[in-house]
């Protein structure tokens, strides 16, 4: 029974519902109605530990919509789409190496061992129970605020990644990374090449029509 529930809890871990662990219309993970009753500790572990799987399919869903925005606008992009959410999924993407490569681990380590306690899983679980929430919130503030983008996204990651928890604030410095070459991009050619390529409407200098002149170059501060 213990590497029939282990194999479904790393499939749930990856994102995925089982027969169980399921997943209802709000990305959380339960513990099906239909599992032999477990003991209080094992269902409150347990249940700790699908908190994780639920912020990983709702970074997956978001990196998913986002990875592949491309420097032209389109249509049926999202309302929060840009470069700078997309140069954020490929930093999210890079950084969750690590989560999928613990799962690995865990593979084999409930492969050679069945019954392998489920404290032990927990333990190696346990610094993406600080990760996620954070990644969860800024992955909210980018969906639910539609003036979210460009250089407010910098600063959204530069105030979550002030973490004394050095694994956390090691990540989100990459994330902010990824996320400024973007703005270095736009940087350059504007101010080497008189160019403003921002077809999202995310820097902070923006061509606009004027009246006196064919254009203008505007600081929007």
């Amino acid at each position: 029974y213990h590497r029939r529930m282990y194999g479904d809890l790393l499939l749930a871990l990856s994102g995925h519902p089982g027969s169980i662990f399921v997943r209802d219309s709000g990305g959380e993970f339960h513990i099906s109605e239909d599992t032999p009753c477990l003991a209080p500790h094992e269902a409150a572990l347990l249940n700790r530990i699908l908190k994780i799987a639920k912020y990983y399919y709702n970074i997956l869903g978001f990196t998913n919509v986002h990875r592949n925005t491309i420097k032209i606008r389109r249509t049926k992009d999202p309302p929060n789409a840009g470069q700078y959410t997309a140069a954020l999924c490929v930093g999210l993407e890079k950084g969750l190496k690590g989560y999928r490569d613990t799962l690995i681990t865990l593979d084999a380590l409930v492969r050679e061992n069945p019954n392998v306690p489920l404290s032990l899983l927990q333990f190696h679980l346990d610094k993406f129970q600080n990760l996620f929430p954070i990644l969860a919130n800024i992955i909210d503030e980018i969906r639910t605020n539609e003036h979210m983008k460009g250089c407010k996204i910098l600063e959204l990651l530069h105030e979550q990644s002030a973490c004394g928890i050095p694994f956390v604030k090691d990540l989100l410095s990459d994330l902010l990374q990824s996320c400024h070459s973007v703005f270095y991009q736009q940087l350059s050619a504007w101010v080497l090449h008189g160019q403003v390529k921002d077809f999202f409407g995310e820097f902070f200098i923006r061509d606009v029509q004027s009246t006196d002149c064919d254009s203008a170059l505007i600081p929007l501060l």
